[in-house]
């Protein structure tokens, strides 16, 4: 990541070092290499000034397979506009069935994802490689996400096992 316009704040998240920000292309393309090359798959360079703030927007890399936890979050709006590759939203029920999939591509029939209900529980499901422009209400408070009891955490063999099938599902049930 260019040094003269970002700030690492570690492995994972780069901030923005002006008010004034433009994004490139080569910057995405940074921001993927950093995403595929790091253990979680992830990568976000975030356009707000820090946590407090009341919009944050934040460019997300996320590599293909990369497992994102089914969560939700209390009292906070979401909007995702994809900016290169493939992505599934998966909105669940209690049961942790699936309710509903939004395919998200950009440059395709939908790109623009927006969840105006808080407390529903979701999940990115990455196809392959893919930026987003996330926007959501600050300021940030781990406490404000949830994780239900079927939600395998991050880095155990449940969440691979999860993240395998959610694939495989939407691989076998594909419309975007």
């Amino acid at each position: 990541m260019n040094p003269k316009k970002f700030i690492s704040e570690g492995e994972e998240v780069f901030r923005a070092r002006e008010a004034l920000m433009t994004i490139e292309r080569s910057d995405i393309e940074d921001l993927k290499r950093k995403a595929i090359g790091n253990e979680r798959g992830r990568c976000r360079i975030c356009i707000h000034a820090g946590a407090n703030d009341p919009v944050h927007e934040m460019f997300i890399a996320l590599r293909g397979g990369a497992f994102d936890r089914p969560h939700a979050h209390r009292g906070k709006r979401e909007s995702f506009l994809m900016v290169d590759g493939r992505m599934a939203v998966v909105l669940f029920r209690a049961d942790a069935s699936i309710d509903q999939v939004i395919h998200l591509h950009a440059g395709g029939p939908c790109s623009y994802y927006h969840l105006a209900v808080s407390g529903l529980v979701h999940a990115t499901v990455i196809l392959e490689t893919a930026v987003f422009l996330e926007i959501t209400q600050g300021p940030f408070d781990p406490g404000d996400s949830f994780y239900p009891d079927w939600s395998p955490e991050y880095g155990t063999p449940g969440a691979d096992a999860f993240s395998y099938r959610l694939r495989q599902h939407l691989r076998e049930n594909i419309h975007g």
